[in-house]
């Protein structure tokens, strides 16, 4: 299975796994998946930074994030123009631009979208939560 990390999901796999729905942990360990983290989240991890003090740490966000993809072996899930396309034909049930993307990265890159927001199952995009 591809799975692709909400950011939420990302910050929790590192720092609290068990704020993680055990679902997701018991799939997260059988260690057969492809689990991609989206640049994306990145930019969203360094806004919420700036404006939460989210991490706990000193490091910069990309030292950081290049430092847990290695660790957890994740791979990066670029973004392109062709992926932002979604973006023109997803319906308006969620207004977080971040998520948004997300999804339309999801759709582009055959992943399953973990992610918490139960409200995202309103789009076509497989959930693993």
């Amino acid at each position: 299975m591809r799975l692709l990390l909400d950011t939420c999901a990302f910050l929790w796999l590192v720092d609290n796994p068990r704020r993680l729905s055990e679902r997701v942990r018991a799939t997260l360990q059988t260690g057969d998946h492809e689990v991609f983290l989206s640049v994306v989240s990145v930019w969203d991890i360094i806004l919420k930074r700036q404006k939460y003090f989210l991490l706990r740490t000193n490091q910069r966000v990309d030292d950081f994030v290049d430092r847990q993809i290695t660790i957890l072996g994740l791979q990066e899930l670029a973004l392109t123009r062709l992926c932002l396309g979604y973006l023109d034909r997803l319906p308006p049930h969620h207004q977080d631009p971040f998520d948004r993307i997300l999804i339309c990265q999801a759709l582009d890159a055959a992943c399953t979208l973990v992610i918490p927001d139960l409200n995202i199952q309103r789009y076509p995009v497989p959930i693993l939560w």
